[in-house]
């Protein structure tokens, strides 16, 4: 595999939703010219031209979360214009902001979209996208799952939560635990000092009246062991 040849070439994140649908009529406006086919799928609008309402728009574009749409160079190793990538290193995207989930946003449906692209200033042909791929969120972060048979009957509540989030869980084993929250880019929000669980039932409760609404990640991170569960803070 040959590197690529010198340019500027730059990173780019999309949060995107799939099956979206307005609320109430009109829903969105949105319209199929063959009548057909409405009749077929949509029944009770039988008429070309006809608005849908509710219809589900696919992958619908929530926020660029590079902050700029042909991408930022911001990569690490960071490449100035005119250097090319080098093979077998990898390259790590990080936000200058954090992002967190709007609750109005449909968890289950959302995805994150990461394009590698070449760009070229005052050019449309000099701008197109080399490399992109597309992961399911909800199957990034996991719900409640531990990667150890140390731990037993876990559970994370309220749930959403607004002022505390209580943690339960039992021990079959002594284990050091370090309990933290981290928002969709990754960033700590909340770290909690390290401390030893005994063999038996725990309690611990997080404070986080201080975080925007929207969903994070809490992570259990242990010697042998890690838990990891989705936090919706509410408003």
């Amino acid at each position: 595999m040959d590197p690529l040849p010198p340019a500027d070439y730059r990173v780019n994140l999309f949060l995107v939703e799939d099956s979206v649908t307005g609320v109430g009529y009109p829903g969105y406006a949105q319209k199929c010219y063959d009548a057909n086919f409405v009749a077929q799928h949509y029944p009770g609008y039988p008429y070309a031209n006809d608005t849908i309402s509710g219809y589900p728009h696919r992958y619908v574009l929530r926020q660029t979360l590079a902050g700029n749409a042909f991408g930022t160079s911001q990569t690490t190793p960071v490449l100035a214009s005119g250097q090319s990538p080098a093979l077998g290193i990898p390259y790590v995207f990080t936000m200058a902001t954090p992002y967190v989930i709007p609750l109005g946003y449909n968890f289950d449906r959302l995805h994150l979209v990461a394009s590698v692209n070449r760009y070229e200033n005052g050019s449309f042909s000099g701008n197109y996208v080399i490399n992109a791929n597309s992961v399911k969120l909800s199957e990034n972060i996991t719900t409640g799952i531990s990667s150890s048979d140390v731990v037993n009957n876990f559970n994370c509540y309220p749930n959403p939560a607004v002022e505390n989030i209580n943690l339960t869980f039992g021990l079959i084993a002594p284990e050091n635990f370090k309990i933290s929250l981290t928002d969709i880019t990754g960033r700590e929000v909340y770290s909690g000092p390290e401390a030893e669980y005994n063999i038996g039932a725990h309690r611990a409760s997080i404070n986080i009246s201080h975080l925007s609404p929207g969903v994070y990640t809490l992570q259990m991170l242990g010697e042998n062991s890690r838990v990891i569960s989705s936090v919706i803070v509410s408003e």
